[in-house]
């Protein structure tokens, strides 16, 4: 079977986060019939960081690349893969995730200019307590059987 996204111009690399993404994207970078790579995520400070390792870093320059994670809420860990990527001279060409919050792929695909690829996404809403429809009639919200 082969990969569904509908990508027209494949990228050069797929790179993923190890903490999350990087196995997903290693699968899709087999699919897509091209290199894979991955970002680790170091704290420094107060700063969360995901750099590529510097042995994988030194021959992307100019490369097009597809960040992929498993799944996508606000995207801090995929937005910092592609800031390192652009940081070494990488071309981030998109986005890519099995599960993403609706509303984050959208701006994510808005403010970085490239398109966001996911097998489904989430619409997750969000209420004030006195709003929820489950607290107004005191329903748990976990119930463990």
């Amino acid at each position: 079977q082969t990969c569904a996204l509908p990508i027209s111009d494949p990228p050069d690399y797929v790179c993923g986060p190890l903490t999350g993404g990087a196995f997903v994207a290693q699968l899709l970078a087999l699919e897509l019939n091209t290199a894979f790579l991955y970002s680790e995520r170091v704290v420094k400070g107060d700063e969360v960081l995901y750099p590529l390792p510097s042995t994988l870093s030194s021959n992307i320059q100019h490369k097009r690349v597809l960040v992929v994670d498993d799944a996508v809420n606000a995207g801090s860990a995929i937005l910092k893969t592609h800031r390192s990527l652009l940081e070494i001279g990488a071309i981030p060409v998109g986005f890519a995730s099995i599960l993403v919050k609706e509303e984050t792929a959208m701006q994510i695909s808005h403010q970085q200019n490239v398109p966001f690829y996911a097998l489904t996404t989430l619409d997750r809403l969000l209420w004030e307590p006195n709003n929820c429809p489950l607290c107004t009639q005191n329903i748990p919200l976990t119930i463990f059987a």
